[in-house]
């Protein structure tokens, strides 16, 4: 008919753009990554970023924002269950990336946990939490024996605000921390570690972000250009059997 010309040129004319818009936007991405990276811009480097492009949906990395760090000695004398013996404290240096962290004398099931295994420490002995929004990270006392915070003894359910270089007390036997007096002492450091420069993986995922919203428009408005152009295809396709009858 009539319109069968102009209908089939203005499909292909809208695919092209369509096609055009996804490639401009790759482009885009590449020469960003590039950018980052101060690698010269070429053939090979973009076939690589592509397949990086590939993968960022399945990369997840935690980033550490703070470590309790142990100050008394790893070797703990005489505490409960082990008597008349030294016990070494399996993480002298624990990394602090969830949300939220357990210490205690027990694998708790629901946060992760730096576990002292030793009848003096509660199961549930203090939790130490970071506020996303704030960027804040406290400690709140849950045990029997308590917990102290530069020497400060906080008491059941009561918390304080953590700074860097604060002193977590988990447990201290006063006349020391060795077998020849026969103390125990289980300290540790509080360490802030600063949130790292975003990274390449990071930046190419709110770029493809931004890809996807702008690909979802331009598919939309490609969909509605078609939908015009049947219902224009079919209107001339009516008027020439109209035509033709007459």
């Amino acid at each position: 008919g009539v319109g069968e010309k102009p209908y089939h040129w203005c499909t292909s004319l809208l695919r092209t753009h369509r096609d055009t818009v996804i490639c401009v936007q790759r482009r885009r991405t590449d020469q960003i990554v590039t950018q980052l990276r101060g690698e010269p811009q070429g053939p090979a480097t973009r076939r690589t970023e592509r397949c990086a492009r590939l993968r960022v949906a399945s990369v997840s990395m935690a980033h550490a924002w703070g470590t309790l760090e142990l100050l008394s000695d790893k070797k703990v004398w005489g505490l409960k269950p082990f008597e008349d013996q030294y016990y070494t404290i399996e993480y002298p240096d624990y990394e602090l990336s969830a949300p939220a962290h357990t210490v205690g004398r027990q694998q708790d099931g629901a946060t992760p946990t730096l576990v002292l295994p030793f009848a003096v420490v509660s199961g549930k002995h203090c939790v130490v939490q970071r506020d996303p929004a704030t960027d804040e990270v406290r400690l709140t006392d849950l045990s029997s024996n308590g917990t102290s915070v530069n020497g400060r003894h906080l008491g059941r359910k009561n918390s304080t605000v953590l700074e860097d270089g604060d002193k977590v007390t988990v447990f201290e036997r006063r006349d020391g921390s060795t077998k020849e007096n026969g103390g125990a002492v289980i300290e540790y450091v509080f360490r802030r570690r600063a949130a790292p420069a975003p990274s390449v993986v990071s930046l190419l995922e709110r770029q493809n972000a931004t890809l996807r919203e702008e690909l979802a428009a331009a598919r939309a408005e490609v969909e509605q250009r078609l939908k015009e152009l049947h219902e224009g295809a079919a209107r001339v396709a009516r008027a020439d059997d109209v035509t033709a009858l007459a």
